[in-house]
């Protein structure tokens, strides 16, 4: 019994650094080193989490890999395991940053706004890629569907809101 509980601590612990040390990878654009890890823990049988498949796609997204980011969404789909509001934002931040805003709006509409996995971070984020490729339509159809709907009532979040995002695409719109 008292071997079960070590070997769960053990695993757990291990899992943890290996979290730790994606996010390092993806900080420092290391995305051979994250793979690496990733196929190592794979053989010692650590099953991924969200959080680790979050830090895997983060890596792939800074090393402007969107062709890795979305096999490793698909991999999390085939594992079961839902993308939460952190994974879904990584991945349409490298969607927008290379310029795929098509993929990046329709991620958005078809499955984050469905989900409700979506806030004023996730939003921003998609706004950001639309003023970098000029979508100003793109943007409107999430600002009208999701903005006023979701956004508009929670004061503290507009506060803190980047208002230069906000003027930004005011100024491409009008």
């Amino acid at each position: 019994m008292m071997i079960k509980f070590l070997m769960k601590i053990f695993k757990f612990s291990t899992k943890k650094r290996e979290e730790n040390e994606l996010s390092d990878f993806a900080v420092k654009k290391q995305l051979v080193k994250a793979k690496k890890l990733v196929k190592q823990s794979k053989k010692k049988g650590l099953q991924l989490d969200i959080h680790c498949y979050t830090n895997l796609i983060n890596v792939y997204v800074r090393c402007n890999d969107t062709e890795g980011a979305s096999k490793v969404m698909k991999e999390m789909e085939e594992a079961k395991i839902r993308p939460n509001i952190v994974t879904y934002t990584t991945y349409l931040k490298g969607l927008c940053e290379v310029g795929l805003i098509g993929q990046a709006t329709e991620l958005y509409e078809k499955q984050m706004i469905p989900t409700y996995q979506h806030n004023i971070r996730s939003f921003s984020t998609f706004l950001r890629g639309c003023l970098r490729t000029g979508s100003a339509e793109n943007a409107m159809n999430i600002y009208k569907q999701c903005f006023r709907k979701y956004y508009s009532s929670d004061v503290q979040t507009i506060e803190h809101q980047d208002t230069s995002i906000l003027e930004a695409l005011v100024s491409v719109l009008w």
